[in-house]
């Protein structure tokens, strides 16, 4: 039995209970090891929690602006911006640099063009990466835009729609010791990244039917891309 005090500083050492006999003293656990545990797992659950997929309202330019996405609250950090609507009546455009978990584009959903606003603007995209469902080509094309992915992630083309990444974009930056994994099932979709892959020690790799071609003056290392 431990007494109060015991049990108040940690200390298991010195009684040993009828449930302890049979078990090695190497496979025991502490309590404050198994609260960490805990503490560790429920915050990654929160974490997971708060990651929400929020809808592009298309009734204003500004990607960064609340009032831009359905319900006053544009992505964050871990959310993913989605494309639904049929008729795209605002392009997105970034007014400042910007991060965020990913993009989806839905079956039906409109040909949408991305720009920045301004010199500097980054779109920086996290592991949830690019999907596009849909049958119209989404292009990221501005002088005025950088694209940034920050973790390994996929860009997937399931439709006849392809992803577009224009060679006037102002910089196409993948963080070293990632993998670019370009995919998607349909054989039709012609996806292009056009932009120059700036020095890096990420690695794209392919896989799935659909067709990408990257025509940029790439800077990546000789036989890190598997396209």
């Amino acid at each position: 039995q431990k007494t109060a005090y015991e049990i108040y500083q940690c200390d298991w050492s010195s009684d040993v209970c009828s449930s302890d006999l049979s078990a090695s003293s190497s496979s025991k656990t502490s309590f404050p090891t198994l609260l960490v545990a805990a503490v560790a797992t429920l915050f990654f659950s929160a974490s997971l929690a708060n990651a929400a997929t929020i809808v592009w309202g298309n009734t204003a330019v500004d990607f960064n602006a609340n009032g831009s996405w359905s319900g006053g609250v544009a992505p964050g950090t871990t959310d993913i911006g989605n494309f639904a609507a049929g008729t795209a009546s605002f392009n997105p455009s970034l007014s400042a640099s910007k991060t965020i978990g990913g993009l989806s584009f839905s079956s039906g959903t409109a040909a949408w063009t991305f720009t920045g606003n301004a010199s500097g603007r980054v779109l920086t995209i996290g592991s949830s990466g690019i999907v596009s469902s849909g049958a119209n080509t989404q292009t990221f094309s501005s002088a005025n835009l950088g694209i940034s992915l920050s973790a390994t992630q996929s860009f997937q083309s399931d439709s006849t729609g392809g992803l577009t990444f224009a060679s006037t974009l102002a910089s196409f930056s993948i963080t070293g010791g990632t993998t670019l994994t370009l995919t998607g099932v349909s054989a039709s979709a012609n996806n292009l990244i056009a932009a120059s892959i700036g020095s890096t020690t990420a690695a794209i790799t392919k896989s799935g039917a659909g067709m990408w071609t990257l025509t940029g003056t790439n800077a990546y290392k000789i036989g890190r891309a598997h396209v």
